[in-house]
């Protein structure tokens, strides 16, 4: 009778990750962090560079231009909506936070527990906190910057 060894069946589609100073994954936890701090386009500026990290340039690119689009359409979507409905701008943060965790976790949780589970490395919330931080102020920053050109 010969052992039996029970090892994990891994997917072989996925490009091993590359493992050099700046490689790492971005957590969904940080994801969903940097979307809420930073909007949607900080949320798929990570989930770009998670693809990058894996050698999967071309959906990187995608995943920039896909949620730099959607971010841009809600707020279009958030100016169609009268002030009297009650909904306040806290809602499009949970709404964008939400659509986002649920795409990434589509598209990633697979790709980010094989590399866990290959010994990757991961790059910490707080990293996530400060890229959705450095978003939002670069957001705030445009909008108040198109509110004093439009008052003069």
């Amino acid at each position: 009778m010969t052992a039996q060894t029970n090892t994990p069946v891994v997917n072989t589609d996925l490009p091993e990750p590359k493992q050099t100073a700046e490689g790492g994954l971005y957590s969904l936890p940080g994801i969903a962090i940097a979307t809420a701090l930073g909007s949607p386009i900080a949320g798929g500026f990570l989930m770009g560079k998670n693809f990058k990290t894996i050698g999967k340039a071309q959906q990187a690119k995608q995943t920039y231009l896909y949620f730099v689009l959607g971010t841009f359409g809600l707020l279009f979507l958030s100016k169609l909506i009268p002030e009297e409905s009650g909904l306040s701008n806290y809602s499009f943060t949970v709404f964008s936070t939400l659509i986002t965790l649920f795409i990434a976790k589509h598209h990633q949780e697979q790709m980010i527990k094989q590399h866990i589970s290959a010994q990757g490395k991961m790059f910490s919330n707080w990293r996530a906190a400060g890229i959705g931080l450095a978003f939002g102020f670069v957001f705030i920053s445009a909008f108040l910057a198109i509110v004093y050109a439009t008052m003069g």
